[in-house]
């Protein structure tokens, strides 16, 4: 008796149902591993968060400054008795996550910790009324008015320790690459009151609201507005 076996029509066509089902599978995969990556960036935030609201406890209830007379003494490097994990400042998915050091590059940082990923920024600038600013211009707790509603970290591929609305329109409008929505076109914030949640650019401004200062109702610029609008734009 002939053994009965497939046709290369057959063969043909259970190749390309194969092909049809991978290509349906890989970006729900894809996006699934991102969706992971997101979740593992918000628990970094969120302990981050919690790590500056720990230290304005003990220290007169006042915001730690972006950098302390220099960016040897800044906020990543000040919370760390509050976190004792230095990990928790890189995003899996950053891939601008450049290797960065306290002070002169090169240079290792306090407790032989090599070189330090940085994929987070504060909301600190020393000209806007921002939380987190150089020195003992840092806020304190009371004098955010809102703060559910107050960005104190963001997502960033600078090396500075501070990102403000200033350059964050700039870049989320093709102009730069300070923020980063790459969590599929959305970043990460962290709020003055501790939670973490991921936003499009556009819904961190708008006619009302204004979530990079202490008072979320100042009305930013306008031009602030449309390059917020136009990053998301870019990023779908």
């Amino acid at each position: 008796m002939r053994k009965k076996g497939f046709t290369l029509i057959e063969l043909l066509v259970v190749i390309a149902i194969i092909a049809i089902l991978a290509a349906i599978l890989f970006p729900v995969f894809a996006k699934a591993r991102e969706k992971a990556r997101q979740s593992s960036c918000q628990s970094n935030m969120k302990q981050l968060a919690l790590g500056i609201l720990q230290y304005a406890q003990d220290y007169d209830e006042r915001y730690p400054g972006r950098y302390m007379g220099s960016e040897d003494f800044q906020w990543r490097q000040t919370i760390q008795p509050y976190l004792k994990s230095y990990d928790l400042l890189k995003c899996p998915s950053n891939p601008a996550n450049n290797d960065w050091t306290f002070g002169v590059y090169g240079q290792d940082p306090p407790g032989g910790q090599g070189l330090i990923k940085r994929s987070y920024a504060c909301n600190g600038w020393d000209w806007n009324d921002t939380p987190m600013q150089r020195d003992d211009l840092a806020k304190t707790l009371a004098a955010v008015i809102t703060p559910a509603t107050t960005i104190l970290l963001a997502e960033s591929t600078m090396e500075y320790t501070e990102i403000s609305i200033n350059n964050a329109h700039q870049t989320w409008s093709g102009r730069g690459t300070h923020l980063w929505p790459g969590h599929m076109g959305q970043g990460n914030f962290a709020f003055a009151d501790g939670h973490v949640k991921a936003m499009r650019a556009s819904a961190t401004v708008g006619p009302n609201l204004n979530m990079w200062k202490v008072n979320s109702e100042s009305v930013p610029a306008a031009d602030w507005v449309s390059s917020m609008a136009e990053c998301d734009r870019l990023n779908n």
